[in-house]
């Protein structure tokens, strides 16, 4: 009985999780945005179009798996 209940409730905590994640997309992919060169400092010698192209890359493949798992 308790394990069902712990499952259910697991179950809960990730669908809100995913819904969050969906609903501030925009405040992820902007806060990503702003600290680009802390989380890829070795891309600092590209030029910023050849960064904004791996940015966009990264988020098109994160956007496809998000898609796939709402289906």
């Amino acid at each position: 009985m308790g394990q069902i209940r712990a499952e259910e409730q697991a179950a809960a905590i990730a669908q809100r999780v995913e819904l969050w994640v969906v609903e501030n997309r925009a405040v992820i992919v902007m806060f990503l945005l702003k600290n680009f060169n802390i989380l890829y400092p070795a891309e600092r010698h590209l030029s910023t179009r050849k960064r904004l192209q791996n940015l966009l890359r990264f988020f098109a493949f994160f956007v496809y798996n998000a898609q796939g798992r709402l289906r």
